[in-house]
Parts: structure tokens; sequence; C-alpha cells
């Protein structure tokens, strides 16, 4: 099997169908299974259910025989377990479950690269700025900074932004280009834009061709 040397290690390659085989797993699990279900595509995980879910990934990597995988892909599995257990997905096993995996696969551009991104839909930046909104910590510092004002670098780096990859990690747009949801959410702090569900906001994200997709 094909390995990939990043930062000294040596990971070994994960192919789509191995995280499709993990999701199920974790579907399947009497502990993790439960707590996906419960949670769906939008809810998250308390601190006890997280270490539940990284002991699930581990155990079955060991007995599938996995050597090390690459750590930024495997939440993939989780993502696609979450679509499964709200409906969005028919089954982890369907074709619809290899697209969306082969969509947000993290494709490295070499040894010592970081990753191949893909531009952001309209509808993945707002799915982001919604959930930014309503962490009460990351809500107030917007609210502070508005539109002129720089967040605090010490607390962007030790509290805001792992709020803000908490929540791209959930939705799994971990190889997504920039993602323009904090600009939204500032304009709507000031009240140049109503509220997220504002057409102003839509047209927001999606002004800039350059950044974004176009919606299938």
């Amino acid at each position: 099997m094909k390995k990939i040397h990043i930062d000294e290690t040596l990971f070994e390659e994960t192919p789509i169908e191995d995280l499709q085989q993990l999701a199920r797993a974790l579907l399947e699990d009497p502990k993790t299974g439960p707590v996906i279900r419960r949670s769906g595509v939008h809810g998250d995980f308390t601190q006890e259910e997280e270490l539940a879910i990284k002991a699930l990934i581990e155990t079955h990597g060991k007995t599938q025989g996995w050597g090390v995988r690459d750590p930024v892909l495997l939440p993939l599995s989780v993502t696609l377990a979450r679509q499964v257990a709200d409906g969005v997905i028919e089954s982890t096993d369907c074709i619809k479950a290899y697209e969306y995996l082969e969509d947000r696969y993290l494709k490295r551009a070499g040894d010592r690269h970081g990753f191949r991104s893909k531009k952001p839909f309209p509808s993945e930046i707002l799915l982001v700025a919604k959930d930014l909104m309503a962490d009460q910590k990351f809500w107030r510092a917007v609210q502070e900074v508005g539109v002129s004002k720089n967040f605090d670098d010490d607390y962007w780096h030790k509290v805001l932004r792992p709020i803000q990859d908490k929540i791209i990690l959930k939705y799994g747009l971990q190889n997504r280009g920039p993602i323009s949801a904090i600009s939204l959410l500032r304009r709507v702090a000031v009240g140049q834009i109503r509220d997220l569900d504002d057409p102003d906001a839509l047209a927001f994200v999606s002004r800039n061709k350059m950044f974004i997709r176009e919606e299938n």
C-alpha cells in the first residue's frame, strides 16, 4: 500500500472504502452508535463521547491491521456517520456516501506539503457561520470587534480558532479553501446584514466567484 511521508511521519494511504467501513463500525457500535444518532449532522459531542469515538477509531484500525493513518482524514468517517444517522445519506456503502467522502477527501500536494483545497459552497459557509454564531464566546467576540477592529491575537489562537476548527471538522470541511464565515458574521454584528437567513447573507458569501463553488 502507498505511504505518504509527512513531517517525519509515514502515513499509510487511507482508501475511501476504509472510511466508509469505519463509518459503518461507528454506527453499529453499542456505545458510539446511539451518540451519533442523537447528535445527527448538527449536534455536538460531549468530551466523554468524543473519547469513546476516538477509542473506537483506534480499536477499529488495530482490528483491521491498519498502519499509521493520517489523523486529519479519519474524522471524515464520523462526518459520514452523522449524515447517515440523520437520513441525509441512505447508507455508509451507497454511491452517494462514496461521492460525499470523495469531495471532502484530503489530498496532500506531496511530501512535507499542505492539502490541495477545494472551494467551499455558499451553503457550507452559512453552515459554519450559524454554528459560530451559536457559540456564545465566539459571537460575543465578533460583536465586540465589529467590522473595523481585529481580534486579540492571543485570544484568537487560544480560544476562537479552536472553536472554528472544531466546527469545520464536524462538517468535514478540512479540505476547503478560505471559508468567509467570520466576515459575514462581522456584518451581521453591526447590522449591515439582518441575520444569516437574510438573502443578503447568501449574496455576500456568493459574491466572489474566485473563492466559492456554485451549488450542485
